[in-house]
């Protein structure tokens, strides 16, 4: 861990849960910040990324707007990359509407070129039906993360992948890419942002499924805490290994000074 330059953090059930940092989250980032670059990398699409630092700097963790790299943005990059000039119909949230139109998407509500499937904390049947035809109708889709459930205190809600099963029920299709974790497109754009070696980035989550794949799939150093969605007994029944276990973020340094002091 002393080696390394660039710490990538997830952030719901890893820094914090519905607002509230971990304990000993924020003065963990501080010492990170000592050592090498700090970026937050997210798949949630209900927060901007300036509202996403504004969040970190209200529980007491410096950030900027550039520090943070959501799937909203990975799915803008993308589309601007590979789908230039076409126009989009969104599934989500007004905040990645907004993503998109400020980074040079055309957001449309009829006849798009291309669909947008993601997290909607205000999903109404009128707008999933008008989804599924459009996908019927053979018009290719997108998603901009996988998870199936959102973080928040005293449980989850319903995210983009429970939705993307819904879809395929009803239409038999699946989106033709994903840009969130722990994806190409995310990856990709975590890549560019890092500046190092890939053996001197670490990335922690909470998430077997995203944040530990992201790392492996990059050549990172894969840390899974214990703070979010997976257990232990998570990990022992998954086919894809963390490379360290950490009861939480806090504690990202004690193997490094343990090392040291042995």
């Amino acid at each position: 861990m002393d080696k390394i330059k660039c710490f990538l953090l997830d952030m719901d059930g890893t820094v914090h849960l519905s607002g509230k940092a971990f304990s000993g989250a924020a003065d963990a980032v501080a010492r990170m910040r000592k050592q090498g670059r700090v970026f937050f990398v997210t798949n949630s699409t209900l927060y901007s990324r300036k509202q996403q630092a504004d969040k970190l700097v209200k529980m007491g963790i410096p950030c900027t707007a550039d520090e943070v790299y959501t799937s909203a943005i990975a799915t803008r990059d993308l589309l601007n990359r590979e789908h230039k000039g076409k126009t989009v119909y969104v599934l989500g949230t007004e905040i990645l509407k907004t993503e998109l139109r400020d980074g040079g998407i055309k957001v449309v509500g009829n006849n798009p070129d291309l669909v947008v499937v993601s997290f909607d904390n205000k999903l109404n049947f009128e707008n999933l039906t008008k989804t599924c035809d459009f996908i019927r109708a053979g018009i290719p889709f997108l998603a901009t993360h996988p998870d199936f459930n959102y973080p928040i205190l005293g449980g989850y809600w319903p995210d983009c992948g429970a939705t993307l099963a819904l879809i395929k029920s009803c239409t038999g299709k699946d989106p033709f890419v994903v840009c969130g974790k722990p994806f190409e497109p995310l990856g990709q754009g975590v890549r560019n942002l890092v500046g190092c070696e890939a053996r001197e980035v670490a990335m922690f989550g909470d998430r077997l499924l995203t944040d530990i794949p992201l790392a492996k799939n990059n050549g990172f150093v894969a840390v899974l805490v214990l703070t979010g969605e997976s257990t232990l007994k998570d990990h022992e029944k998954s086919k894809i290994k963390a490379d360290i276990i950490l009861p939480s973020v806090a504690e990202w340094d004690s193997i490094s000074q343990s090392s040291r002091k042995s």
